[in-house]
């Protein structure tokens, strides 16, 4: 299949590209100051999120988060709890209502804003989702902008109006543009990509919203051929205000103008113009007539650069007087922005432009201008998407390329903060994941009086060598450099999950820590020490924001992990009853993430039969739990099949397992996964390859900590038979040199016992949730619409766990 966008290279791979272009660039990188997060926590939600908004959708005072995804079928509300988001519920938002449904009818709802659109009070969601087209046929499958209101701020949201839109959608903000109290909505859009029409639709928000005559409205903006409107932001530009809402003083009323990023002129048959890449054209909005003004009127609208050569940018009002007066953007690896000191500032001479700013050894993917530690000063938060590689030349200057080994690091958010003199300091850099590309800014789980809190989204990219092979971001690393405990070919860290990071202004922390000599275990994967004399070099470093000096004493202690005394804490065999040693602990609960129904349960003995095939939970003769169900096929007289249907994701949880007194843990499981996968394939308008989407229906065993958030000791994917092809062939899982398709993964039961129990070492002495969690993407094993491709797979089960 095809999008508009990937076929213009207009979208978000556009700007992928665009970055790849200018690698060989030379510039001067600092080194950033590499520290640990002060508490990273991670949240899985639906796959591969491209968008985060944040709201209290349950009026409880704390911010909830949703998020948007690629190629996908759902939003995912992560619901906030006095600062951690163990809850989690997705809401199908596909015109097909069908969960059976096949890939031409995916919604792609891919970006995500909140608001109070019908005034009264609660948070409200609009998303766009811009469906697709499929490669081949003549049909134009337009998008639209949907609102979900929230009129009980319970949860339950209410389709409220749906709004078609042009051929692509640039961006969408929400705000109140009219002041009236309720949120309004901009879009920014290409109407036809054949008259190359761009427009900016407004939809005033209120009791009035759906009345298209007086509440929605269309300014016509320039031709593609002239000038490409790529992105866009609300801000107030500072003009005087002729006519206010009623009862709404002039000097009191701000409303908001349409902050837009502009690029040279598109021609779909000849590709792009020479041009520059950083143009901010500002067009004010018109309170007399509730909608922006034309795009070529001199008083009203107004054009400057920020003087980078392509980037992110965002817009802030730095000294709190609503009126914006900073426009920053990345290029690569560094922050360029300008100011303005008497906003407004419609000439390019009134705006003066700060210091450039190094990122460090890293491309930034996104831009946040928020005062992170509240000091009254403007920092930047930039998430990052690529590591690159410095060389010195021979002239002494600095080289930066990028090979796969930069493809293949973890990335970081980057977090710079202002020294209040107009300066900045070096950077501070979070591991967060593999592709850390947008970040949300806010007061997630600290008190009001604390540094803002940081929700980083991670999702999957796609890259092309000049050989002609492919990276493609399947999730998959070994080993993996954040979840040491996991066994498996998936993670890197990110697993399609949302990173909250609590920031402190003054904190430290155990980075690292080394103890030698050791030997190493080829069987458990584990480094051993022995008995006799170790050396043990611990590194302390600053994790708050602040730069702090002083001593500290770090007390190192040795435990006996091995040959110690073993403690039962929970053992069930589904057939006799759990032995449990944990108190009032050791409950369990279900949670069905899709919605659609859980299909988690105990398969009983009397269904089982020895003589099944090895992709057959049945094949164990005992009873066990089962995410799988009996299917009917309809092309095969209603007889059932066994199997897992498409779009799962559920879980069955034991809470509160009490780990507290032990020096080590580990966790004991009889585990059947045998799965699919599924792809998406972008191609390009005569039809060559151009990257893909891997839906790896998937078994998952997490851990959950309020300190930690649900950290994954267990991952194994139908897309892992692939993943093992590519490492054995280039030493990297995610490097592709030819496109190969199996039909999924058998791993059958295995046992995880003894040697290969799961290590639960990190969270010994702890309380802890274990997560047993099956998802598969839009093709499951029984159910499809062509039945005749059923497989069969019986997805994920469990036995004997102890």
């Amino acid at each position: 299949m095809m999008s508009h966008a990937t076929e213009l290279n207009l979208s978000n791979v556009r700007r992928r590209s665009l970055l790849l272009v200018g690698l060989m660039v030379l510039s001067v990188l600092v080194g950033a100051i590499d520290v640990t997060a002060s508490n990273a926590k991670h949240y899985p939600v639906a796959r591969d999120p491209t968008d985060l908004a944040t709201g209290d959708f349950d009026c409880d005072g704390d911010e909830d988060i949703v998020t948007a995804s690629d190629m996908g079928n759902f939003l995912s509300i992560l619901w906030n709890d006095g600062g951690t988001y163990q809850e989690r519920s997705d809401i199908w938002v596909s015109n097909n209502a069908s969960r059976r449904q096949d890939w031409m009818d995916m919604a792609d709802a891919t970006n995500v804003e909140v608001g109070d659109i019908d005034g009264d009070g609660n948070d409200d969601i609009v998303f766009y989702q811009g469906n697709i087209q499929v490669y081949g046929t003549t049909e134009v499958v337009r998008g639209n902008l949907t609102v979900l209101t929230n009129p009980e701020c319970d949860g339950v949201f209410v389709e409220d109006a749906v709004h078609t839109m042009g051929d692509i959608v640039w961006n969408f903000q929400v705000g109140d543009i009219t002041g009236d109290g309720a949120d309004d909505i901009v879009a920014l859009d290409l109407e036809g990509i054949a008259s190359g029409q761009q427009r900016l639709l407004t939809f005033i928000g209120g009791s009035d919203r759906n009345n298209a005559a007086t509440n929605h409205k269309v300014t016509q903006l320039d031709n593609l051929a002239s000038k490409v409107y790529g992105d866009l932001r609300l801000g107030n530009w500072g003009e005087t205000v002729t006519q206010p809402p009623i009862g709404v003083p002039a000097t009191d009323f701000e409303d908001l103008d349409a902050w837009m990023l502009v690029w040279p002129a598109y021609n779909p048959a000849t590709g792009w113009a020479a041009g520059d890449w950083d143009n901010i054209t500002v067009v004010e909005f018109d309170s007399v007539v509730n909608t922006f003004a034309a795009y070529n009127d001199p008083n009203k609208a107004h054009t400057f650069k920020v003087g980078v050569e392509y980037g992110d940018y965002d817009i802030a009002d730095t000294d709190a007087d609503g009126i914006i007066d900073m426009v920053a953007m990345t290029n690569a690896s560094t922050v360029t922005y300008i100011s303005c000191a008497n906003a407004p500032c419609p000439s390019q001479a009134s705006w003066t432009a700060g210091p450039t700013i190094d990122i460090g050894a890293y491309y930034g993917a996104a831009l946040q201008i928020a005062d992170i530690n509240q000091d009254g000063d403007m920092d930047f938060v930039i998430p990052t998407y690529l590591s690159v590689t410095s060389l010195t030349g021979a002239s002494g200057n600095t080289v930066t390329s990028l090979n796969i080994d930069n493809l293949n690091d973890l990335n970081t958010v980057q977090i710079i903060l202002s020294d209040g003199s107009g300066g900045y300091h070096s950077p501070q850099s979070m591991d967060v994941g593999r592709r850390p590309t947008m970040v949300l800014v806010g007061q997630f789980v600290g008190g009001s009086s604390s540094a803002l809190d940081l929700a980083v989204g991670n999702r999957d990219y796609r890259f092309q060598f000049n050989n002609g092979a492919w990276w493609l971001d399947t999730k998959g690393c070994f080993p993996d450099r954040i979840n040491s405990n996991l066994q498996g070919l998936g993670g890197c860290g990110s697993q399609d999950a949302v990173t909250i990071i609590q920031l402190d202004n003054e904190d430290v922390g155990i980075s690292s820590m080394s103890a030698s000599p050791a030997s190493f275990n080829p069987d458990t994967l584990l480094m051993t020490l022995g008995e006799g004399q170790r050396n043990v070099n611990v590194t302390v470093s600053n994790t708050g924001l602040d730069v702090i000096s002083g001593s500290l004493t770090v007390e190192a202690s040795v435990k006996e992990v091995i040959g110690g005394t073993d403690t039962l804490v929970y053992s069930n065999d589904y057939d006799i009853p759990a032995v449990s040693n944990c108190g009032g602990g050791c409950t369990w609960s279900s949670a069905d993430y899709d919605g659609e129904g859980l299909y988690w349960h105990e398969e009983l003995v009397g269904n089982q039969s020895s003589n099944g095939e090895g992709y057959e939970a049945g094949v164990n003769p005992t009873s066990y739990m089962w995410a799988g169900t009996m299917y009917a096929n309809s092309s095969d007289n209603n007889n059932l099949e066994s199997g897992y249907v498409s779009w799962q994701d559920e879980a069955v949880i034991l809470h509160d397992v009490d780990l507290s007194g032990s020096d080590s843990a580990k966790l004991e499981v009889d585990l059947f996964c045998t799965s699919g996968y599924s792809t998406i394939n972008y191609v390009y308008s005569n039809g060559a390859f151009a990257g893909m989407l891997i839906y790896d229906d998937s078994c998952n065993i997490d851990i959950y900590t309020d300190d930690g958030g649900w950290e994954p000791v267990l991952y194994q994917g139908g897309y892992d038979s692939i993943r093992i092809a590519e490492l054995v062939d280039s030493g990297y899982i995610e490097y592709t040199r030819r496109l190969i398709h199996v039909g999924g993964t058998n791993y059958s039961w295995s046992n995880f016992t003894d040697d290969s129990a799961l290590d639960l070492t990190e969270w010994a002495g702890e309380i802890i949730d274990i997560r047993f969690r099956f998802r598969s993407g839009f093709y499951g094993s029984v159910g499809l619409v062509n039945e005749s491709r059923n497989t069969q797979f019986d997805g994920m089960a469990f036995d004997n766990l102890t």
